[in-house]
Order: C-alpha cells, then structure tokens, then sequence
C-alpha cells in the first residue's frame, strides 16, 4: 500500500514536471530569442541611422572615393558585412564587402538559421548635394544566432539539473518514508494476526515517522501484556472449569453410588444371613454346602464393593473432624499395606514423623494411603517392581501454584510406582468413578475416586504425574492449619 502510495506520488510528479518544464523552457526561450532579436534589430537601426545622419550632415565626403572610404569605415566598424550606395543609378560598393552577399531586396527580415546567408539587410534613403541616394547595410546575425543558442543551452541544461534534483529528493523522500511505512504495515500485519514477537523500528529520520514508530511500538507491549493476561486468565478459567465439572460429577456420582448402594445392601444382608443360616444347618458333607459356601464368599465381596461407594460417597459430601498428626496415620497405612503386598513388591518409606499436623480423620488418611498404594501395586508388572512412600512437609508460592491451591504450608505425601504408566488420555479419567484399566474381576474402579473425595473434602489436592512405560506418581497435598488454629482446636478440645 505504501509503495504504490509513494510510486503514485512519484509518477505524479514526474508527470507534471514532464509537462510543466518543456512549456517553461519555451517559454524562456522565446522571451530569450525575442529580447536578442530586439537588441539586435535595435542596434541595426541605431547604427543605420546614425550612418546616414553622417551622410546628410556632410562629415563624409560626397565625392565617390571620398563615398567608398565611408562604406569601407562602416565594413571595418564591426557586425556589418555588406556596404553600398545607390546614387544616380550607379552603385558604390566597399570592397571588403563578403564577396558572396548580394543585395536581396529585402528588409526587415531577421530570420536567423544555419545555412543561410546569417546577413540582415536594411536600407535608408538619405540626401547628398541636392540628389537622393540610399545606404544599404548588411549586418551579420551569427553572433546573435550564437546567443540565442547558448541561452537555449542554459536554459535547458538549468532545467534538466532542477529536474534531476526534483527526482533525488523524490527518492530520498521514498527512501525515508516509503521503506519504514512499509515495515510500519508488515508488523502492523503481524500484531493483527496475533504475531507480537516483532519489535517495530520505523529507521526514518522523519520525526513523524518515528513518533508513529513509537507509537504502534508502545501498543505493541500494551497488546503483549494483554495477551498473557488474557492467556492466564483462560487457562485459570479452563482449570477451574474443570475440576468444578469434576467436583460436580463427583458429587452427583456419590449421591447415586450411595443411594444405589444403600438400595443393594437392604438387599444383600437378608442374603447373607440366609445363607450363613443355611450353611450353619447343612451337615459337613451336604452336597449344597459347596455352592452356598460359593455364594457366601460372593456377598462378602460384594459387601467391600459396597463398603467402597458408601465411603465415595461420604468423603465426597463430610468433611474432616479435627487436627491429628498425620505422620501416624501414614505409617499405620503402610504398614496394613505392607502385610498384603506380594512378596515381589518393594516398599520403600520415607516419613517425616515431624511434618505437622493436619485437619482430618486417621481413618481417612489410612484408606488413602491403602488405596494409593493398591492402585500403584495393581500397575505393576507380574515380575513385580517397587512402591516408595514419602511424607513431608512444604511450601507452595503463588507464582507456582498453576491448580488453585491457596498458597501456604502443605504435608505432601507422595506415592510412586515403577510400572507401566499412563498416557495423557488415562490420566483425564482416572479419578471418574467405576473407570479401570483392569481386566474384568480385578478392580472396582473406586480406589482413586474415593481417594479424590477424601482429599477433597480435607481441602487438598491430588496431583498426578506418569509417563507411559516409566511408573506414576501420585501426589497428596494437605493444608496445615496455623499454629494458632491448632492451639484453639486443642484447647477446645481438652474443655469438652
């Protein structure tokens, strides 16, 4: 745009010079030709009249030698090359006249060119002893003819050096303003399509130029600063989003799970006790002792599935009772694990026994440490490998908190596996009831969902990190309280 802006301006310039300077230069030059011709034709006619006013007041002798050594004064004089006399029919002509002039019989006539005779003739009748005669002058024209031409030369050569200059600053002006509008318009380009990396240098030495340079620079930061904020808050609102969706379904699905659960358990107990009255009744080699032993050890099983979604869908809704040490509860938790691990498993632990305390129920954290570690066990190989527990204390800033969290002080707990790992895809449901990457019979799909809504409803946070073939690591981060806050719970306590 700003090319064909400057390239338009350009031609038009060129244009109107190229129509302007030739009409100029005529222009001069005929004012030039014209005033030659007139001092030219002024000077023949002063000089011919004052020649015959020296014939008529008698300072030339009238006699004819005394004539001809008048016309050869005048030849001698200067510019006139052509002398003569006509007296009494008879013509008295100098000598040193050009031998190829001849009289033309014509006045007034200046009409300069190459290849003509370049003489101008005048005539003037004038009165000698009582008898009329005529002086005929021819004067040469050349030197006028030169004049006009080298004044043909300046002029041209005075307008061909204004136009050259015209043109110079036509293109410094293109440079100066052409080239950095043009950048202006490429970066201005880019910042429209969301490209803000460019830094705009207009490198005019046009100071408007450079102001709007600066300009569209100060907007370019302005739209930066904008864009990461927009940036941030959209992915603030994305994670909020989601874990409000993930909380919601959560919640919805443990309202469920614990009404269904509750529905089945009414069902299950009459089961249950008929079953074990039955077996309780049947002799030692009954024929239906197997099956109702079959059907026994079913209900038992499906009592913990049930046990399971109760405890989902309470820690998704009740939230913790008091300050405990959570040190304890962790050790307990990994020694109830630590008698059912297979022998091809190692633990390893880790524990900070003097990591603070938190707000919550030891039951709770048992059963999160119990399911954390199950889940890591299950994602083991069958050659086995090694589960590590960790427990400690930290601190979480504001500007690394990307999830939420309030910052402030945290017991971390920490459990890592070296199994097969998780892509992005599985690590999206993990915590979504009934969801297992388990073969049929080998999981409920509740262990992490229930660990989600005990954290939750503690105030933490369950953070994960897995890489497919290199183990996951699941990461519990509980708030702890303020010195303060505990001493009153405590305190409060002790009085009841």
């Amino acid at each position: 745009m700003t090319r064909a802006l400057s390239t338009r301006i350009l031609v038009k310039v060129l244009l109107a010079h190229a129509v302007l300077l030739p009409v100029l230069a005529i222009c001069l030059g005929l004012i030039v030709q014209r005033s030659h011709i007139e001092l030219f034709v002024d000077f023949v006619h002063d000089t011919l009249a004052r020649r015959t006013t020296e014939l008529q007041t008698g300072r030339a002798d009238t006699h004819d030698a005394g004539l001809l050594q008048f016309l050869d004064t005048a030849v001698l004089d200067g510019r006139i090359v052509y002398a003569e006399i006509l007296l009494d029919g008879r013509v008295l002509r100098s000598q040193l006249t050009t031998p190829s002039l001849r009289w033309p019989a014509r006045a007034d006539d200046f009409e300069y060119g190459e290849g003509r005779d370049n003489a101008y003739f005048v005539a003037a009748p004038f009165k000698i002893s009582g008898q009329t005669a005529v002086l005929r002058l021819g004067f040469d024209e050349t030197p006028t003819g030169e004049g006009i031409r080298r004044a043909w030369r300046s002029i041209l050569t005075t307008l061909g050096v204004y136009l050259a200059v015209v043109i110079g600053l036509a293109l410094i002006l293109s440079r100066q303003l052409t080239r950095p509008l043009e950048e202006l318009r490429r970066i201005s380009h880019r910042i429209a399509s969301g490209d803000f990396s460019a830094n705009i240098k207009s490198g005019s030495e046009i100071s408007e130029v450079r102001d709007l340079g600066a300009d569209l620079e100060a907007m370019r930061r302005e739209l930066v600063g904008a864009n990461e904020r927009l940036q941030r808050e959209l992915e603030e609102r994305a994670a909020l989003e989601s874990r409000l969706l993930q909380k919601q379904r959560l919640e919805t699905v443990g309202t469920l799970a614990s009404g269904m659960a509750h529905e089945i358990n009414n069902v299950l107990v009459p089961i249950t006790l008929y079953t074990e009255t039955a077996l309780a009744r049947l002799p030692e080699n009954h024929s239906a002792r197997p099956g109702m032993t079959r059907v026994l050890a079913l209900s038992e099983r499906a009592s913990n599935i049930i046990a399971k979604v109760l405890a989902f869908g309470r820690h998704a809704n009740v939230g913790p009772t008091g300050p405990i040490m959570i040190a304890p509860a962790v050790e307990e938790g990994v020694r109830t694990f630590d008698a059912l691990r297979p022998p091809n498993v190692e633990l390893h632990t880790r524990v900070d026994a003097d990591c603070g305390m938190v707000i919550a129920e030891s039951t709770a954290v048992v059963q999160v440490v119990m399911n954390l570690c199950s889940n890591a066990c299950q994602a083991l190989p069958p050659a086995g490998g090694s589960i590590e527990v960790k427990l400690h204390a930290t601190d979480i800033e504001a500007a690394e908190n990307p999830d939420g969290l309030p910052p402030g002080r945290y017991v971390e707990l920490e459990v890592s596996d070296s199994g097969c790992g998780m892509d992005e895809a599985t690590q999206a449901q993990i915590f979504d009831p009934f969801f297992t990457t388990r073969d049929v019979g080998k999981g409920t799909g509740l262990g992490l969902s229930v660990v989600h809504g005990i954290v939750s409803s503690l105030g933490g946070q369950v953070r994960v990190r897995s890489t497919p073939g290199r183990g996951s690591s699941f990461r519990v981060l509980l708030p702890q309280p303020k010195v303060l806050a505990i001493q009153e719970i405590t305190t409060e306590a002790e009085r009841t």
